[in-house]
């Protein structure tokens, strides 16, 4: 994941997108959050680290605990 971030396009963003796309509305929210996240580590040139676990985790509502 790490080569990936500067080049604007990761797996991960891919498999979660694509994951989104393949479920025609049905909630998939922890693609969705892993989806938001990855966009804004690439639009803000953010590193991988266990910040942004926490905040992944904060998000789906497990108090950073991920």
């Amino acid at each position: 994941m790490a080569p990936d971030m500067g080049t604007g396009r990761t797996e991960i963003a891919a498999y979660n997108g694509y994951l989104k796309r393949l479920a025609r509305g049905v909630a998939c929210p922890i693609n969705t959050a892993v989806l938001h996240l990855m966009n804004a580590m690439i639009e803000q040139k953010r590193s991988p680290s266990r910040e942004i676990l926490a905040e992944l985790g904060s998000t789906l509502g497990m108090g950073g605990s991920l």
